[in-house]
């Protein structure tokens, strides 16, 4: 239960960054850096998720490759919003009526 009494929930965080850099070094040192201004212990992180940008979800050195060697059991998954937002797009280019309706408008 939140701190406003019964029914109350807290809200959400949420924070936009500015990075200097757009590589995984830059943006896992930023997580950790909002993780340590929230006063969130990694220790408790048990997955993570992105997109499949090779920045975020590269297996060598990647964020989620980063985060891993923190937290082995932070299991990487690619979001599944993500996932389902491509396949929407991808799906009226292979139906074949669908394409001549956006060939033609």
């Amino acid at each position: 239960m939140g701190r406003g009494g019964a029914g109350h929930k807290d809200p959400p965080h949420f924070h936009l960054h500015s990075l200097e850099a757009t590589d995984a070094d830059t943006i896992t040192a930023t997580l950790k850096d909002i993780l340590l201004c929230l006063n969130l212990k990694m220790h408790y992180c048990c997955g993570q998720c992105y997109d499949g940008a090779c920045y975020m979800s590269g297996k060598r050195t990647g964020v989620a490759q980063h985060i891993s060697s923190l937290k082995p059991k932070a299991l990487y998954t690619h979001c599944y919003g993500h996932a389902v937002n491509l396949a929407v797009q991808d799906t009226p280019k292979n139906i074949a009526v669908m394409k001549k309706i956006i060939n033609t408008s």
